[in-house]
């Protein structure tokens, strides 16, 4: 659940990689549709390991600039 919705909204997506690491970011899903205050889509974890996880929401404009995104922590049980 979440918030995708900027000045000149062209895409979101989110991404996940290994906490505290330099990994590339891996994607998960995207979307070109403005999200406020609903679901931005489904991440199926039984395709990553257990472990700790950063977790990141990206949302570009039409110029291509994206504010920072947002990142936090999950940690997914087996």
């Amino acid at each position: 659940m979440g918030t995708a919705n900027i000045v000149n909204f062209a895409f979101f997506k989110y991404e996940f990689r290994l906490a505290n690491s330099n990994d590339t970011w891996q994607a998960v899903s995207a979307g070109t549709t403005p999200v406020v205050d609903e679901s931005l889509g489904r991440w199926d974890t039984s395709l990553v390991p257990r472990g700790d996880y950063d977790f990141r929401l990206v949302v570009t404009d039409t110029s291509g600039n994206a504010p920072l995104p947002c990142v936090i922590r999950v940690h997914i049980l087996p």
